[in-house]
């Protein structure tokens, strides 16, 4: 029997309704109508939100901000070819309770699905309750050759950000992060192919493949990445003795360092520096963030820009910037790096291999040792009394940027998954 060229895709994204459509994220939503232009049909499988949790349900959102979440909200049947593209949403079954109660359901949706689809790409982060694990393992029970798309290490992230949790969870955690490393590498041995994101995960993962590919993700299409004279234009003003610009774009948590980010600010203000930087996002430590600039004295200094759902609007702000400043402390490989490059600002931050690798060749950024937020604060200094030198970094984003556009990763990842040999 010839099984039609449907791609399904099973992760552990949120999915949910609302005004009576099923829906998820902007960025999620981005990626659903990229998919769909490479394969006849997509099915998106994720994890539903429910509109009135019970008790028990709310256990399983905890740690999901879910109005911001609700904010970014798209709707499916917005996708122009609606008729090629269909979501599902199972029950979060983090806890083994739950996951024990809805494996009949979730298991019986998986397999139709499987059965129906020609390629499977299962998104796993190695959690006990993982569908995805679920439908890899349906997949090998049936003879049925998958894929695996890894953006993160979930183990080295869950470790790095153990401290703000509960002494209980932290040992919950620290219990099962063998038997999620180990889930998770038997799911890559047994995959036909890896779509791995970014060299922090490649080196991690690749070594346990048959068949690894380095693969990247970005939603900036090529019109929106900043022109030759644009980029010339930015480069030639930071020369003037203006306030340095700086911006970050993205969640305000603990594994994306938004103390450490204040601090390298809060010392750069203490050399009299004029800077002006700005924070554009939702997350669930904003009240923090807002605190700590209080206590800090970063009032004249610091604002937070807020969540801007809009991609193309967010694009238009970070333009106007000279720095995108990140202070990321787990392996993984952040999309926002790549829309700082597109829009022209220097990137600056922690090391990682990631970040190495989108520098490497053309520059357009620097990098200090992951968590050391002094030497961050006084490469900011440097780049205010060097500004040449920041200029140069300037230019050099859009040779970095070239290769990284919305087209080309969805190009490439579905020539990957097509030539696999499913």
């Amino acid at each position: 029997m010839t099984i039609p060229e449907r791609l399904l895709l099973v992760t552990h994204v949120p999915v949910w309704f609302q005004n009576g459509q099923i829906g998820t994220d902007i960025q999620t939503w981005m990626e659903i109508k990229c998919w769909a232009q490479h394969f006849q049909h997509v099915t998106f499988v994720g994890l539903l939100i429910p509109d009135n949790p019970t008790l028990e349900e709310k256990s399983e959102l905890e740690g999901l901000d879910i109005p911001a979440l609700r904010s970014t909200f798209r709707a499916i049947i917005d996708i122009d070819c609606i008729d090629r593209v269909e979501a599902i949403g199972l029950p979060r079954s983090y806890q083994l309770i739950h996951f024990a109660a809805n494996f009949g359901y979730a298991a019986n949706i998986l397999r139709a699905n499987i059965e129906r689809s020609k390629y499977i790409i299962c998104t796993v982060s190695g959690l006990v309750g993982d569908w995805p694990l679920v439908a890899a393992a349906i997949c090998r029970r049936k003879k049925r050759r998958y894929g695996v798309n890894i953006d993160r290490v979930e183990h080295k992230i869950i470790f790095a950000t153990l401290s703000q949790w509960s002494l209980a969870r932290r040992a919950r955690e620290l219990l099962k992060m063998p038997i999620n490393i180990a889930l998770v590498r038997s799911m890559v041995r047994n995959a036909n192919v890896c779509l791995l994101h970014g060299h922090a995960t490649f080196d991690n993962y690749s070594r346990f493949s048959k068949n690894a590919q380095l693969v990247y993700n970005t939603h900036v299409r090529s019109e929106f990445h900043l022109d030759e004279e644009n980029v010339n234009k930015k480069a030639r003003s930071v020369l003037d003795p203006c306030c340095l610009k700086i911006c970050y774009a993205g969640r305000i948590e603990e594994m994306k360092g938004w103390r450490d980010w204040l601090l390298s600010l809060k010392l750069l203000s203490e050399s009299a520096t004029p800077f002006q930087a700005v924070w554009y996002g939702a997350g669930t430590r904003l009240e923090e963030f807002r605190q700590h600039v209080e206590n800090w004295g970063l009032n004249g200094f610091v604002k937070y820009g807020g969540f801007i759902s809009d991609h193309g609007e967010l694009l238009r702000k970070l333009r106007e910037h000279h720095i995108f400043l990140f202070c990321h402390k787990t392996p993984e490989s952040p999309r926002n790096l790549l829309e700082g490059l597109a829009s022209g600002c220097a990137i600056v931050g922690y090391d990682g291999a990631y970040q190495r690798e989108l520098l490497a060749g053309h520059g357009g950024g620097e990098l200090v040792p992951l968590e050391n937020y002094v030497a961050l604060g006084k490469l900011l200094l440097h780049f205010h009394n060097d500004r040449a030198r920041l200029a140069k970094l300037i230019l050099s984003t859009r040779h970095s940027a070239q290769r990284f556009t919305q087209e080309a990763v969805y190009r490439q990842r579905s020539q990957i998954i097509h030539t696999a040999g499913f």
